[in-house]
């Protein structure tokens, strides 16, 4: 009888507890934890190339100048990671989904505009997204002269700073204020130089890029950007 009493009782706790494999498929894991002073990821984003919607579909290096701008002012706020240009752009002209995206560059927000130039005005659209649901996080759209460009690159680099709660470092302008000419024009012929130079090693993209440089320089020979083009590689 108390055989019998001592086989039912390991039974029913057998039954209880169950073996030890089966347990730890049961028992839910604790989620990670970060070690004390670790500080959490810092916020990531890339600046994708900005579409140009000009009537005549002829002011695309203008708005990838936008896009690239923009970038460069981003790189200087402390604490947010910021996709190089080459990655960002290699989806230029690809029909891929923002999540997509987010994951081949590793970054949790995403930049995306477009371009509107008519005569001496300007429409700059930008749109600051989130890469893991999709839902838009700020976005806002530009009326103004060409005059007035780099003062929309600073207000979308700053909205941007503002949403992502990050700071600007000590000591560093949102964007390059001392590389920029006072003539808009200049500004234009210089990256439509650059774009000539970076669609290939012809004769004609060179020979173009030569006479933007050169009406860039005739308008303000001080702007070294354009020195550097015109003698660049």
């Amino acid at each position: 009888m108390a055989e019998f009493a001592l086989k039912t009782s390991s039974a029913k706790a057998k039954c209880a507890c169950g073996s030890l494999p089966e347990l730890a498929q049961q028992r839910p894991r604790p989620s990670p934890r970060r070690s004390r002073g670790q500080r959490p990821p810092s916020p990531a984003i890339a600046v994708l190339p900005f579409v140009d919607m000009s009537p005549m579909r002829d002011q695309e290096y203008f708005a990838d100048g936008i896009a690239e701008e923009i970038l460069n002012a981003l790189a200087h706020v402390e604490g947010l990671r910021v996709s190089g240009r080459t990655s960002s752009f290699w989806f230029k002209g690809k029909n891929a989904k923002l999540a997509d995206i987010g994951r081949e560059l590793n970054v949790g927000a995403l930049l995306e505009g477009s371009v509107r130039t008519d005569g001496s005005r300007v429409r700059i659209s930008a749109q600051l997204v989130s890469a893991l649901d999709g839902f838009h996080l700020w976005s806002e759209t530009f009326d103004r002269e060409l005059t007035n460009v780099f003062a929309i690159q600073d207000e979308i680099a700053g909205a941007i700073v503002a949403a992502l709660k990050v700071k600007l470092h000590p000591g560093r302008q949102l964007a390059g204020a001392d590389r920029r000419p006072s003539n808009p024009e200049v500004y234009q012929q210089y990256l439509l130089g650059r774009d000539h130079m970076r669609r290939g090693p012809s004769e004609g993209d060179t020979r173009s890029a030569a006479k933007a440089y050169e009406k860039a320089l005739a308008l303000d020979a001080t702007y070294a950007p354009a020195w550097a083009g015109f003698h660049g590689p």
